[in-house]
């Protein structure tokens, strides 16, 4: 049994749960109704939650669950590519906790790059879309995506070590201890 009540882990867990849900559902109302789906069965069964120090695990497998359940109701959708094993779990979340911190570092950005960046990244929007949406020239988003990113990169350095992938995106990150110094400099 854990020491956490359900809100704390609510608290603690809940936009993990949703970057890592995301990654599997690509619909934020389905994600959304998954990840409610997941935090009553951890509310069902937080009693029966023997060691604390496995809790993060023991949440996201069963996020896992609840997605492949999904999926299988779903029966003609096939199954994504799920994780197969509680290391693969374990990236995952690791993963997400990185989103969480590029999310968290592109929020100490300066507004006018900050904005052009959660646009780029987290609503997916294209540059022209973004310079519709803001008023301001395509020449402008795409200036102040390019110096956002490497403004971006540079905080990433200091604070985490970023593997990335042949075409360029991140494939792995892991935050040090320099992360939360980082994420309160105004």
């Amino acid at each position: 049994m854990t020491s956490m009540d359900l809100q704390t882990i609510y608290d603690t867990y809940y936009d993990r749960m949703i970057s890592y849900i995301r990654g599997k559902i690509n619909d934020p109302h389905l994600t959304e109704d998954i990840c409610q789906d997941v935090f009553l069965k951890i509310q069902s069964n937080l009693d029966k939650l023997n060691d604390e120090t496995k809790l993060e695990t023991w949440i996201f497998k069963i996020a896992k669950f609840t997605v492949i359940d999904f999926y299988r109701s779903k029966k003609s959708e096939p199954l994504p590519d799920l994780v197969k094993s509680d290391a693969q779990i374990e990236k995952n979340m690791a993963v997400a906790q990185g989103i969480d911190a590029i999310n968290a570092i592109i929020d100490t950005l300066p507004d006018k790059y900050a904005r052009v960046l959660k646009l780029f990244k987290l609503k997916e929007l294209t540059a022209r879309e973004i310079a519709s949406e803001t008023g301001l020239s395509l020449s402008a988003v795409k200036s102040r995506l390019l110096r956002g990113k490497a403004m971006l990169n540079e905080k990433l350095k200091t604070c985490c070590n970023v593997q990335y992938s042949a075409d360029g995106s991140i494939s792995d990150i892991n935050c040090t201890d320099n992360y939360s110094r980082i994420i309160k400099q105004p």
